[in-house]
């Protein structure tokens, strides 16, 4: 089936969709932040005690900088990689709900193209 439903009726095929597996999509996302906040606070940490030893010599303005440059840089990895895993877990709950295949979806819309776009008169 090809999904061209937009607004509102998209929201709720989606929240149909994800109600139906809302356990273990809630335990996919919880699992990845959960990861992004041991690698947040591994780098907290580091950060932590850099500043400890350096504080004397170093200005804190300058360190509050270098903190905030971090979990910018950490974060503006992570949000990308967030939607894709959305994307993902919800193209795995419509495959395993609905037992279609994207790749043969694809495949279809390819052939309807091709037969459209071809020549009869090719040897």
């Amino acid at each position: 089936e090809n999904e061209k439903i937009y607004g509102f009726k998209a929201v709720g095929r989606m929240l149909s969709l994800v109600f139906k597996k809302f356990w273990r999509l809630l335990g996919i996302m919880m699992a990845f932040l959960f990861f992004v906040l041991v690698i947040t606070l591994m780098i907290a940490g580091v950060f932590f005690g850099v500043s400890m030893v350096a504080k004397m010599s170093v200005d804190s303005l300058f360190l509050e900088t270098i903190f905030i440059s971090a979990y910018t840089l950490i974060y503006s990895i992570i949000t990308p990689i967030m939607i894709i895993l959305a994307v993902l877990a919800y193209n795995d709950t419509c495959l395993r709900l609905e037992g279609s295949d994207l790749i043969l979806n694809a495949g279809e819309e390819n052939k309807q193209w091709d037969d459209d776009n071809t020549d009869d008169n090719e040897d």
